[in-house]
């Protein structure tokens, strides 16, 4: 059931793995609208025919419910997801390299594209599972990319020893 009252927010969620799936999925369940983005064709045509690549517990139904709501979406069209959203949450893979270490190349490509595509204000959250500075490098290379934007008009919001979100605006 959808959060009484609640505020409506058009979200984006990059990766629709087990992370990113399931939190789409709740977050439409409290009446938000929200597109899941995955650049696996075959998974989206999937979820699209309600076919659920995991198993949780319950989410076939919250899945099934919010798409016939209308709150509820599958795309691979990651640029028009960007634009139409007012957050975005980063929940792609992070596979560990030879050595351990996660392999943030998605990570980094996702915030490149962010960058690429963002038409006003943003809040953007990391769900990936990833080491305690990767959002200083989201940051990074996200503005990197948006040298036209004036640092009067960028806020960090942080935690201890990180930058968890940020706005643009």
């Amino acid at each position: 059931m959808p959060y009484p009252g609640g505020p409506h927010v058009d979200i984006a969620v990059i990766g629709t793995g087990y992370v990113g799936l399931v939190t789409g999925a709740g977050l439409a369940d409290f009446g938000n609208d929200v597109v899941c983005v995955d650049v696996d064709v075959a998974k989206i045509d999937a979820l699209k025919k309600g076919k659920i690549p995991i198993y949780e517990p319950g989410l076939d139904k919250i899945v099934s419910r919010n798409v016939a709501e209308g709150r509820l979406h599958f795309t691979t069209d990651l640029d028009t997801a960007i634009r139409a959203a007012r957050a975005i949450f980063i929940a792609v893979g992070t596979p560990p390299k030879a050595d351990g270490s996660a392999d943030l190349r998605y990570v980094e490509e996702v915030a490149r594209t962010i960058a690429r595509y963002m038409n006003g204000p943003k809040l953007i959250i990391t769900k990936s599972t990833v080491p305690v500075e990767t959002s200083e490098m989201i940051w990074s290379t996200a503005m990197s990319l948006r040298s036209s934007v004036p640092p009067s008009r960028i806020r960090r919001q942080g935690a201890t020893s990180g930058r968890f979100a940020w706005f643009v605006t």
